[in-house]
């Protein structure tokens, strides 16, 4: 009896000691980097990084295998991510938890240079795309036209949901605002960017609003960006939305928009009495609804209004020459308004 125990405490000893030693191997290996491959991995930071974020990014890279272990590692050594800065690091995979410490901490990173874009209210994907290519150079217009048209933006909803039959695909989605890009960013980063920002902006107090009033996150959008493009002043926007939302309504216009400003959108021009016969479905004189696709990036003011427009009686609105908007309820008030616009 006292053998066979003895046989067990041997085994028992045995195995613990032989699982003990291959999780040695295995933090050893995964601390001194020990079987990694050749290589270098680029790491992008655009914010200053906390040690979970950090842990994440570099296991999604290959550089190391525990994030947990990693942490732990760090801490035991006293080690933190205080200094490091945003950029772009070049960190061989076989860099070990101490040499990747200190690339991030001494700054071994690629400099790069910050650029301030602003993307103006109303900015078409054309605009945009002239203002970040042409006019900064950070990518190339026909990689950036390609991250818009086709790049996997899938985590974001409203980008997953939107419909066919678009001329550009993220049209109304790169939200307008002042945005600071790496002079090298990659044309997926830039559109990210501003996903990013749209998503934020358009939270679930906006997305429980569309709910309520019966329209899609695209169809809000969509409208937005109209209203923004036919007022030039927001004060102008509660009326203008108003009108929209009448026409939809009304018999008389039996569901046409009659919007000059989606037309101007398809021809990438400004528009000519005949135009009004031309057979697209931005065209809202002769199709009836909302067209395909937003024909600008409206900003949340825009949207608030589309959602939730002015209670007016107005079917009919046109623009001085200053800017300023004159509204009817009948045909007979509009044709006296335009009367006055051609006598400014």
């Amino acid at each position: 009896m006292k053998k066979i125990f003895t046989f067990k405490y041997f085994l028992i000893c045995a195995g613990s000691g032989l699982l003990l030693s291959l999780v040695l191997m295995f933090l050893a290996c995964d601390a001194f980097a020990l079987t990694k491959p050749e290589g270098t991995v680029t790491i992008e930071l655009t914010d200053k990084p906390d040690t979970d974020s950090l842990a994440d990014k570099l296991k999604e890279n290959g550089l190391i295998t525990s994030k947990l272990w990693f942490k732990t590692y760090l801490k035991l050594r006293n080690k933190d991510f205080e200094s490091t800065e945003p950029g772009s690091y070049d960190i061989p995979l076989g860099s070990g938890f101490d040499g990747i410490h200190r690339i991030l901490s001494v700054g071994d990173k690629v400099k790069r240079i910050q650029v301030k874009v602003t993307i103006p209210e109303g900015s078409t994907v054309k605009d945009i795309i002239k203002i970040i290519c042409e006019d900064y150079g950070i990518c190339s217009e026909e990689e950036l036209t390609e991250e818009i048209q086709n790049g996997d933006f899938s985590e974001y909803d409203f980008v997953s949901a939107l419909p066919d039959g678009r001329k550009y695909r993220l049209e109304g989605y790169l939200y307008p605002d002042t945005y600071f890009f790496y002079s090298d960013s990659s044309a997926h980063s830039v559109v990210n960017k501003m996903l990013s920002n749209f998503d934020d902006k358009f939270d679930s107090r906006y997305r429980a609003a569309c709910k309520k009033v019966g329209l899609s996150y695209d169809e809000a959008v969509t409208l937005a960006s109209m209203i923004i493009k036919e007022g030039k002043f927001v004060k102008d926007y509660p009326k203008i939305s108003s009108v929209f939302h009448n026409r939809m309504k009304s018999p008389i216009f039996s569901g046409l928009l009659q919007s000059d400003a989606t037309l101007v959108y398809e021809l990438g021009r400004e528009m000519k009495p005949e135009d009004k016969n031309l057979d697209s479905k931005y065209n809202t004189y002769k199709y009836k609804g909302l067209p395909p696709s937003p024909i600008s990036s409206p900003d949340l003011n825009a949207i608030s209004y589309a959602i939730y427009p002015e209670k007016t009686s107005y079917c009919y609105f046109v623009t001085c020459k200053d800017g300023s908007v004159l509204y009817a309820s009948d045909y007979a008030t509009h044709m006296k308004n335009l009367a006055r616009i051609k006598n400014q």
